[in-house]
């Protein structure tokens, strides 16, 4: 969905597509078709704990996935009764032990909004020709390693550092060409009339 992928020589024909062994993409108009098809929205679930004074606007933010039914005369139960995801809870303690996610909106403009959801994994993406809806999971799949390694006691902490620093060394990088081609030879972005000098 995001790639746009040319060979060496920058032909997109499909014959020479199918014949080259490495093909290559250009990250700003791979970001562009992204943010046309998403409309320049992508989504995060989050788990959200219910009490009595944001029932009811979790209950609207869920989309529809959190009913709440009044119970019904007679049956011996005064309140509410909940219903998420197809399933009745009797109390909103139990409705937590479950767990209520709502979708989180995360708008960005430009790829500078963007890069800092890159090490993030797409859990659930619907797309077509002209749409994309894209959710990526709540944390980064760096942070999820790193947790995984700490509750077996493998724990490579200088591969988590070498990635934060190329991600780090990347987002420098299409800054310096987002705002100015001639930035990295000059060491400072200029914008608006400011230079901002990086070291």
């Amino acid at each position: 969905m995001m790639e746009k992928h040319r060979t060496k020589d920058g032909s997109d024909n499909k014959e020479d597509l199918d014949k080259a062994k490495i093909l290559y993409s250009d990250e700003m108009e791979c970001f562009n078709i992204f943010k046309e098809k998403t409309h320049g929205v992508i989504y995060q679930r989050v788990k959200v704990p219910i009490n009595k004074h944001n029932l009811h606007a979790i209950a609207n933010a869920s989309e529809g996935d959190l009913k709440i039914i009044e119970a019904k005369k007679g049956s011996g139960r005064r309140g509410y009764i909940y219903e998420y995801l197809g399933k009745e809870y009797k109390t909103l303690n139990a409705l937590n032990k479950e767990g209520v996610y709502i979708k989180k909106k995360i708008k960005f403009d430009s790829i500078l909004d963007l890069i800092p959801y890159y090490p993030y994994i797409v859990s659930l993406a619907f797309v077509d020709k002209d749409s994309a809806h894209v959710e990526i999971s709540l944390k980064s799949y760096v942070d999820e390693s790193y947790d995984v390694g700490l509750k077996y006691g493998l724990i490579p902490t200088s591969t988590f550092e070498h990635y934060k620093k190329c991600l780090q060394e990347h987002y420098l990088d299409v800054v310096f060409r987002y705002f100015n081609e001639d930035g990295r030879a000059q060491g400072y972005i200029e914008k608006g009339g400011y230079k901002l000098y990086l070291g």
